[in-house]
């Protein structure tokens, strides 16, 4: 469940909330990603005022028949996903993360932008994701790399940056991406 409380005055009004989901074994062993596609799906989300985009890939399967195993990019409308596009590319790369957050900014306009990134943790050492497809991990140097090229750089902050992962609410984190969120 992602809340946000009165982060700033642009927390008000549309919101576009870009989950960024490596699926890895967390999804073909556990179905976790599948679960919490699911708890998405039937949360209740105003899809008038809050875009919630889903960028899923790095899993060799996916218990959701709806995603296709491939990955893809997902919209929620009401509460069902439509699929805006599959394409098959590593996870992994800051290029797929960057153009991930370029697409939702140019599509999807709005007050306020949150980022999830989805999948484990590694804390500083070890980053986050692990795309089991490409073998792949990103650092958080990575990271860093992929959103100094996305429109969240500069004066364009995101409003909130948040890792469903372990390991991540370290101090280094916070200082590398300190100048990407509110």
């Amino acid at each position: 469940t992602i809340i946000s409380v009165g982060c700033s005055s642009k927390a008000q009004g549309t919101k576009t909330v870009m989950i960024y989901m490596i699926g890895s074994d967390l999804e073909d062993q556990y179905g976790f990603g599948s679960y919490n596609i699911d708890v998405l799906k039937n949360a209740g989300i105003d899809t008038d005022t809050t875009h919630v985009v889903l960028k899923v890939g790095g899993s060799h399967s996916w218990q959701d028949k709806q995603i296709n195993k491939d990955g893809g990019t997902y919209i929620l409308e009401g509460n069902q996903l439509k699929e805006i596009e599959v394409k098959k590319e590593d996870m992994c790369n800051p290029n797929t993360l960057s153009h991930f957050l370029e697409e939702s900014y140019k599509n999807y306009k709005a007050d306020s932008y949150d980022l999830i990134l989805w999948d484990h943790g590694g804390g500083s050492i070890l980053g986050y994701g692990y795309d089991e497809v490409y073998n792949s991990t990103l650092k958080l140097k990575d990271i860093k790399t992929a959103l100094e090229n996305s429109p969240f750089s500069k004066d364009n902050k995101l409003e909130i940056l948040g890792f469903d992962a372990c390991l991540m609410s370290c101090v280094e984190t916070g200082y590398v991406l300190k100048d990407y969120a509110n």
